[in-house]
């Protein structure tokens, strides 16, 4: 009893992290961008994608712009892979298929819409799974030790109980006195107990590891993991929600500044104006817009944009040219400040000023 509630209440929490964590994927429904969790993601969507997004399907891409994603997982490439909207050769291999994108890969630069082709246990991560799922899983340190320490019981066990039947033997005793004398003492040394003092330990190691704001999923795990003595974790999508929000705005003329934002976004509001579907960076920019009484669909409509450069890792900025003739710019001070004829005075001494105090900073 023990060992179950502490392992069905480590599981409810595993179950509520997975519901809060779980992967989302933007798709294009009835001509809008929505999101939705990236299971329910079917053949035929239209898969939406930006730098920093995670491929909920495999699919075909019919628009692409400098679109590169990290194929590690699959295929063990070390660098982004350039993706284009063209059809692949037939049977080219996965490493050569740079007209398609894979579920579980990133997206490193650009944009691109795809068609979803395969999803779940389909894709070419899900085959991958599908192997995994059939290898045998290996017992804990600790369970090994345990069917030592049972092994050896055994035989110290069956050693005495064949010595004393010898002993009785040569005293004489009835047949029937030493058979029951050797099974009570293989009775006896079974250690009913050791189960559980070992699940009792193992339970106070469990809430000890929780008062440490450590969740522990099966017992066994605490021995295995008081082995470790330093754990490497990627934080990134585990320990934060993925939410942003504007909470300083530099510069005279804070207005202007959150209209060249909602101008060179490609974020979309949700019907509250508190939260959105698309990069957490630039949906914060656009609820701040909002707030301001800046919307990015009357932009859109007034202002209709002409062309776009996504945002890349060689220029660390993304422009939005539209009709009004203006080329709206947003990316990293240090290197748009040097583009400016005016207006940057201090701007360079905000950015690190902001930057020591822990904040996302852009211009």
């Amino acid at each position: 009893l023990i060992g179950f509630f502490q392992e069905f209440r480590a599981e409810q929490a595993v179950q509520a992290l997975r519901r809060m964590t779980a992967p989302r994927a933007r798709v294009l429904r009835e001509g809008q961008t929505i999101e939705i969790e990236a299971a329910l993601v079917v053949p035929g969507d239209v898969l939406v994608l930006d730098a920093g997004d995670v491929v909920a399907a495999d699919a075909r891409l019919v628009d692409a712009h400098r679109l590169k994603t990290n194929e590690a997982p699959l295929t063990g490439a070390s660098l982004p892979v350039e993706k284009r909207a063209a059809a692949d050769e037939a049977g080219a291999a996965l490493a050569e298929r740079h007209g398609e994108v894979f579920a579980g890969t990133a997206v490193s630069d650009g944009s691109a819409r795809a068609v979803v082709t395969a999803t779940g246990m389909r894709t070419e991560l899900g085959k991958i799974a599908k192997m995994l799922g059939e290898t045998a899983d290996e017992e804990t340190p600790l369970q090994k030790r345990l069917e030592r320490v049972g092994r050896l019981l055994l035989v110290l066990c069956l050693g005495v109980v064949v010595l004393v039947a010898v002993v009785g033997l040569l005293r004489g005793m009835p047949w029937l006195e030493i058979l029951m004398g050797s099974v009570s003492l293989a009775v006896a040394a079974v250690p009913e107990g050791l189960a559980a003092i070992v699940t009792i330990a193992l339970a106070v190691g469990v809430q000890r590891m929780v008062a440490q704001k450590v969740l522990i999923r099966r017992l066994a795990a605490v021995e295995t993991l008081g082995c470790a003595t330093v754990i490497c974790t990627d934080k990134t999508g585990t320990l934060t929600t993925g939410h942003m929000r504007v909470r300083e705005v530099w510069g005279k003329d804070h207005r202007r500044t959150l209209e060249v934002a909602a101008s060179c976004s490609d974020a979309e509001l949700f019907a509250d104006e508190q939260d959105g579907s698309g990069d957490p960076t630039e949906v914060a920019l656009l609820v701040a817009a909002a707030l301001a009484g800046i919307k990015r669909p009357d932009i859109e409509t007034n202002n209709v944009r002409t062309a776009t450069l996504p945002f890349d890792a060689d220029r660390k900025r993304m422009s939005v040219f539209r009709t009004d003739g203006v080329l709206y710019v947003k990316g990293a001070v240090d290197l748009l400040v040097p583009l400016c004829t005016s207006g940057g005075d201090g701007a360079l001494t905000a950015n690190a000023a902001m930057a020591e105090r822990g904040l996302r900073v852009l211009g």
